[in-house]
C-alpha cells in the first residue's frame, strides 16, 4: 500500500500541465515589456516554422505621415472658383481615416488659409462612399444656390466615371512616353461634377528602422514581400530603398487582393507560416487570412483587433505613426521561438523526470533495501513542479537580438542585389502601371 501511495504521489502529472502555461505566461510578458503584444498562445507554435513576411506599405515600412509635394491643375477651363474647390475637398477628405485623406486636408486648409477668402458655404452633405483601396466620393449641395457637386478624390477605377477614367489613362500614357512619375509619387485624382480637375502628388518618408529590420529579416532567410494598394512607382521606389526584391512587390492591390496574394504564398509555402504586417483598415483581411498577423498599435482599431501580434508603440515618444519600432517585430518573433524552445524543453525534462522517478516508486530498488516513502515522494512531487517553473522563468533572461541600424553593414553580400533592383526599377519606366484588364484585382510586378 505505501509503495502504491508514493506511484500515485510522484506520478502526478502536475509537471507536464505546468510546462506549457509557465513558459507562455513569462514569454508573453516579456514580450508586452518589450513593445510586443503577443495574444494567444497558438501564435508562439506558428512562429517556428515561418517562410515569410508581407508588408502593407504605408504606415508601416513608411511612418504615414505623408505631406502633398504638389497639387497639379488638369483643367484649366473649370469654372469652380479655387477657394470652393479646396472647400469641398477638405470637407469630403475630413471623412476619411486614411493616411492620404489626413494628409489632403491638412493640405486644402493650408490652401483655403492662404485664398484669404472669408466666404462662408453653406454645403448640405446628401450622400459620402468611402471605396474601400481606391478613394472617396461625396455629394453636397448649395443650400443657397441648390447646386449639385459631385466630388471624387483617389486613384481607384470604380470611383470616377467612365469619361474622367479614361482622361486619367490618356494623361498616364503620356507621362510614361515622358518619363514622368519616376520619383514614386502617391497618386490622388480629383474630379468634380464629372471633370477631372487635378491630382495631389504625395511623398512619404521610409521609418528609421525599417531598412535594419528587413535586412535581419532577409539575413535570417526569410523572404520578404511588400503589397500596397498604391502604384507601381511608389511601390517599387520604397522597394529599391528597402532592397527588397522588384519581383517581390504587388502594387494597385485592392483589398481583398491583398488576402489573395497572402493565399498565394501560403499555396507556394509549403506548410511554413506567411506572416502579414499592417496596419490600416484595408489590412484586416490579410492580417485574418495569414498565418500570423502582425498589427501596428498607431494603426487603426480594426487591425489591432484582427492581429494576432501587435507591435506596441513608446510611451516615452509622442504618439505617433513613427513612434512604433518595427524592429519590436523581430523582438516577437525571438520571443515567440525562445519561448517554443522553452515549452519543449519543460516537456521533456517533466517526462524524464517522471520516467525516472516512477520506476523507483514502484519498487524497483526494493532488492537493495532502497524505497521511496510517501512523504519523499510528495518532495520529489513538488521538485519536478518547481523545477518545470525556475525553467519557464529562464525566459526573463532573454536579451533583444542585436540589430544594426547601420546601412553600411548589410552592402556585403548585397550589391548585386541592389544593382537589379535600380536596373528593374528605371527599365519599368517603359512598362504602364495602369492594368489593362480592370476587372484585375492583383498585379504582380515583374
Amino acid at each position: 500500500l505505501r509503495i502504491a501511495t508514493s506511484v500515485v504521489i510522484v506520478a502526478c502529472p502536475c509537471a507536464l500541465g505546468l510546462a506549457t502555461p509557465t513558459a507562455i505566461m513569462v514569454g508573453t510578458g516579456i514580450g508586452a515589456q518589450n513593445g510586443a503584444l503577443i495574444k494567444n498562445g497558438d501564435v508562439i507554435e506558428k512562429c517556428k516554422d515561418i517562410k515569410g513576411f508581407v508588408f502593407d506599405k504605408t504606415g508601416t515600412l513608411t511612418t504615414g505621415l505623408m505631406t502633398v509635394e504638389n497639387f497639379k491643375y488638369l483643367n484649366n477651363e473649370s469654372t469652380i472658383p479655387s477657394e470652393l474647390m479646396w472647400y469641398l475637398v477638405k470637407l469630403c477628405e475630413i471623412r476619411s481615416e486614411h493616411p492620404v485623406g489626413k494628409t489632403i486636408v491638412n493640405y486644402a486648409t493650408k490652401m483655403l488659409s492662404q485664398t484669404g477668402s472669408s466666404k462662408l458655404f453653406n454645403l448640405m452633405e446628401n450622400d459620402c462612399n468611402i471605396i474601400m483601396g481606391q478613394g472617396i466620393h461625396c455629394k453636397f449641395t448649395d443650400d443657397q444656390t441648390n447646386e449639385i457637386y459631385n466630388i471624387s478624390i483617389g486613384s481607384g477605377f470604380d470611383l470616377f466615371s467612365e469619361n474622367v477614367q479614361s482622361e486619367i489613362n490618356k494623361l498616364a500614357d503620356s507621362q510614361m512616353s515622358k518619363g514622368n512619375n519616376t520619383s514614386g509619387y502617391t497618386i490622388a485624382y480629383v474630379s468634380i461634377n464629372d471633370t477631372l480637375v487635378g491630382k495631389f502628388e504625395i511623398i512619404d518618408a521610409i521609418r528609421d528602422d525599417s531598412y535594419a529590420t528587413i535586412q535581419y529579416l532577409k539575413s535570417s532567410g526569410y523572404e520578404v514581400y511588400i503589397v500596397t494598394g498604391d502604384n507601381e512607382f511608389a511601390a517599387n521606389k520604397i522597394a529599391v530603398a528597402l532592397d527588397i526584391n522588384i519581383e517581390n512587390v504587388f502594387s494597385n492591390v485592392l483589398p481583398n487582393g491583398k488576402c489573395d496574394v497572402v493565399t498565394e504564398l501560403q499555396e507556394k509555402s509549403s506548410g511554413g507560416a506567411i506572416v502579414f504586417v499592417g496596419d490600416g483598415i484595408n489590412d484586416s483581411p490579410a492580417l485574418v487570412t495569414s498565418d500570423i498577423g502582425i498589427a501596428i498599435s498607431t494603426g487603426t482599431e480594426i487591425a489591432i483587433d484582427a492581429a494576432d501580434i501587435v507591435i506596441l508603440a513608446d510611451e516615452r515618444q509622442e504618439q505617433t505613426s513613427n513612434s512604433a519600432s518595427l524592429k519590436r517585430l523581430i523582438y516577437a518573433l525571438d520571443i515567440a521561438q525562445k519561448t517554443y524552445s522553452r515549452i519543449k524543453l519543460n516537456l521533456f525534462w517533466a517526462l524524464s523526470y517522471n520516467t525516472f522517478m516512477v520506476p523507483i516508486a514502484m519498487g524497483v530498488l526494493v532488492p537493495w533495501g532502497i524505497t521511496l516513502p510517501p512523504m519523499i515522494a510528495g518532495l520529489a512531487m513538488a521538485l519536478s513542479s518547481v523545477s518545470v517553473v525556475l525553467s519557464s522563468l529562464q525566459l526573463k533572461n532573454w536579451e533583444p537580438p542585436i540589430i544594426n541600424s547601420d546601412i553600411n553593414e548589410y552592402q556585403t553580400g548585397s550589391l548585386f542585389g541592389k544593382f537589379r533592383n535600380k536596373l528593374t526599377f528605371w527599365r519599368s519606366r517603359n512598362y504602364l502601371p495602369l492594368q489593362d484588364d480592370l476587372e484585375m484585382n492583383v498585379t504582380r510586378n515583374m
